[in-house]
């Protein structure tokens, strides 16, 4: 689909993209913009995908980088003394700010046993 216009609201059109597709993600919609004369700050654009998790700006070079939004995972297990712990190559088990973080592809890859640690998928907010 191709737009043209003078006023141009990306917010609005993500949130309009967003309440009418249900089905169709995810939609990758991006923008440039110009002047007719040379200036400062004259050219530009920037884009946003929209998938299920909501709306996500991106950089252009994030177009088709969907390993980026997909679903990211760490091995988590509970320890009776500490708590939850996370795996990390470097150390073991340990905190959640020193986890190592899988795609869901790299999480079938290792083998865990089944009275093993499982799979916890992060919040939104930390996958990207």
């Amino acid at each position: 689909m191709f737009g043209q216009a003078d006023q141009f609201e990306p917010d609005a059109v993500a949130s309009m993209f967003q309440r009418i597709l249900t089905r169709s993600w995810p939609l990758i919609v991006t923008w440039g913009y110009d002047s007719d004369r040379y200036q400062p700050d004259a050219f530009g654009g920037g884009g946003f995908r929209i998938d299920a998790d909501g709306i996500h700006w991106i950089e252009t070079s994030h177009l088709n980088d969907n390993a980026r939004f997909a679903p990211k995972l760490v091995l988590a297990m509970r320890d009776d003394e500490k708590g939850l712990l996370f795996w990390n190559k470097a150390d073991g088990f340990g905190s959640l700010e020193t986890a190592d973080v899988f795609t869901e592809q790299q999480a079938r890859d290792l083998p865990i046993a089944l009275d093993q640690p499982e799979w916890t998928a992060l919040p939104r907010g930390l996958r990207n």
